[in-house]
């Protein structure tokens, strides 16, 4: 346990294990308009990029499970990107 957990005898975090099993988030933001340089065909190459690294750390991780949307934010443009990871698989 931390020593602010510990302090204020407060719920335990989640572990940084869990966590990063729950979900993988990466935001890349940019002050270019990234809708237009994004074509569907670069997103699902971008995710099949993506799926080949995170599976080599994390098997089972699928096209499906990786979420990419382009939104506006305060005139940035972000690419936002959601990875579902697999549960624990037994050993």
């Amino acid at each position: 346990m931390s020593f602010w957990a510990n302090l204020f005898k407060g719920e335990p975090a989640p572990s940084s294990r869990k966590t990063a099993a729950d979900r993988l988030k990466v935001i890349i933001a940019t002050e270019n308009r990234l809708g237009r340089r994004l074509s569907q065909d670069t997103i699902n190459r971008m995710k099949s990029e993506i799926m080949e690294v995170v599976n080599r750390y994390v098997r089972g991780v699928n096209t499906h499970d990786i979420h990419m949307t382009v939104r506006s934010e305060d005139n940035i443009e972000m690419l936002e990107m959601n990875i579902n990871l697999p549960e624990d698989q037994p050993s």
